[in-house]
């Protein structure tokens, strides 16, 4: 089953979401400092691609991935008219919906 999730930035910072309220675009978060989950303004949510790089961490939306070993930069998107997530090449343009049980482990995170 597909876990729904998001992440979010607020103040230049991420933060995994326990709820949201994407109208006033705001979420319950864990800041630091605070003894329980906290709303807050919240600047982009991202979700998650329900795929892990090969190093076990969560891939969300809008993260910049390649593939192990090679150099060519793919950032994850959505895309309204597949209604799915989707690789778009960083130079080139190129869109590309991978089997993400097929390539999940091959993929890493860039900073």
């Amino acid at each position: 089953m597909r876990k729904i999730k998001y992440r979010a930035i607020a103040d230049g910072k991420y933060y995994d979401c326990h709820a949201c309220n994407f109208e006033a675009m705001t979420a319950l978060v864990d800041v630091e400092g605070f003894h329980s989950p906290t709303w807050c303004k919240i600047e982009q949510f991202f979700q998650y691609i329900d795929m892990v790089d090969s190093k076990s961490n969560e891939i969300y939306e809008g993260m910049r991935v390649r593939e192990c070993g090679k150099p060519e930069i793919w950032q994850v998107i959505w895309n309204d008219a597949v209604a799915g997530f989707e690789f778009l090449h960083q130079k080139n343009g190129q869109t590309w919906m991978p089997n993400f049980d097929a390539v999940a482990q091959r993929w890493e995170i860039v900073p």
